[in-house]
């Protein structure tokens, strides 16, 4: 159950589509697996393909994606600290998306993270195949906590706005169109003592 919605996650990154970050060439209607506990935005609203996407109207992203810092905010075991390292995450997967760099990613998430491990493997594919993405960016809009959380384990519902963009599996495949929508998450923290660390994340 928890890869299945790893790989829907990942999907919504690389153009929507589950086998989107594979080897092989999409097939004319990609799909993504659903859980029986939770259902994919992806497999809501499936994107239809053409032969030739538009550009995407948002802004295109540098030629070279500027490397996030963890904040000194995203440092504190604080609720306010726990909200910033939860931006900083996201800001940590459009980078490795964009830039096909995991070590973003790895540095900040738990080796028992599943969902992690998964969107890290995903990066890795892009790397080795040549692929690539153009805007498709992620932006947390906004990010709220369960009450009576443990302060040591909070769990964030965040509102993710996912930006209209390009996406190619490999170097020489066919661009897909990655639509904007809007998901909702949750995002289960964990303090090790220093640092945070997301130990999982949910769609909602």
């Amino acid at each position: 159950m928890r890869r299945s919605l790893a790989l829907a996650i990942a999907g919504l990154f690389c153009g929507t589509a589950v086998s989107a970050c594979s080897e092989e060439e999409p097939t004319a209607s990609p799909t993504v697996s659903s859980s029986s506990s939770s259902t994919s935005p992806a497999t809501r609203s499936q994107p239809t393909e053409s032969a030739e996407p538009k550009e995407p109207t948002t802004t295109k992203p540098p030629t070279d994606p500027v490397k996030p810092v963890l904040p000194e905010a995203a440092k504190e075991h604080s609720q306010a600290g726990a909200r910033a390292f939860v931006k900083h995450y996201i800001e940590a997967l459009n980078y490795s998306f964009q830039s096909n760099d995991p070590r973003s990613l790895r540095s900040i998430s738990s080796d028992d993270c599943t969902v992690c491990a998964e969107l890290i493997a995903a990066v890795q594919k892009l790397r080795k195949t040549g692929g690539e993405q153009r805007g498709g960016l992620w932006t947390a809009s906004k990010v709220s906590f369960v009450p009576t959380q443990p302060a040591n384990a909070p769990i964030a519902l965040v509102t993710v706005e996912l930006a209209e963009g390009l996406f190619k599996t490999g170097r020489n495949a066919p661009a897909q169109e990655i639509r904007a929508q809007r998901i909702n998450q949750e995002y289960r923290l964990s303090w090790g003592g220093r640092v945070w660390e997301l130990e999982d994340v949910r769609n909602l």
